[in-house]
């Protein structure tokens, strides 16, 4: 069962991917992100990188509008995505099958060098999905522990965890979508 905490940071991560503010997640959403996704990394449209990430970011519609869409009208509501994270974080299997995959092909697009995620890497990712820069910025400052300036692969992989499961509000990776 989530707890409070828990379902106050999924609210942020709805909101991460209800691009139009509409309050459902919808395929235009997902269209829309992918879209930022092409200009913001200058991909040709139609190129092996438009299509892996459109593959990769479609995938994972396909599987939240499965687990969530319990009422079948092909959007997801605030309540259902929570209802979906139920399952989806109820069991260690279910986190590596449905969540953690996202941010293991997410984090060699995100990061230029594909070794570290920087402060300019972070801010692009949020823009993409039409999120504030200067929130990117000053979650980055909370997660960047060390202050290099820089979240390294492993990292990277820990405060993603922490954004989900941790349940001590000081945890830096609870601001990975957002504070």
């Amino acid at each position: 069962m989530l707890t409070d905490f828990q379902k106050r940071k999924l609210i942020r991560l709805f909101n991460f991917y209800d691009s139009n503010g509409n309050e459902y997640i919808e395929h235009k959403d997902i269209f829309e992100i992918c879209a930022n996704f092409t200009r913001e990394y200058n991909w040709q449209p139609g190129s092996d990188q438009d299509f892996d990430f459109r593959e990769l970011f479609l995938d994972v519609w396909k599987k939240l509008i499965c687990l969530a869409d319990t009422n079948l009208d092909n959007k997801i509501s605030l309540s259902e995505f929570i209802e979906s994270y139920e399952v989806t974080l109820g069991s260690e299997e279910n986190y590596l099958e449905f969540v953690l995959p996202f941010f293991e092909n997410l984090f060699p697009i995100i990061s230029t060098d594909k070794e570290n995620i920087s402060l300019s890497d972070f801010k692009k990712l949020y823009g993409c999905f039409q999120n504030d820069e200067a929130i990117a910025e000053d979650a980055f400052k909370i997660m960047d522990l060390n202050g290099d300036g820089s979240i390294s692969k492993e990292e990277g992989f820990i405060l993603y965890r922490q954004f989900y499961f941790s349940q001590d509000e000081g945890e830096p990776g609870n601001s990975f979508f957002g504070i």
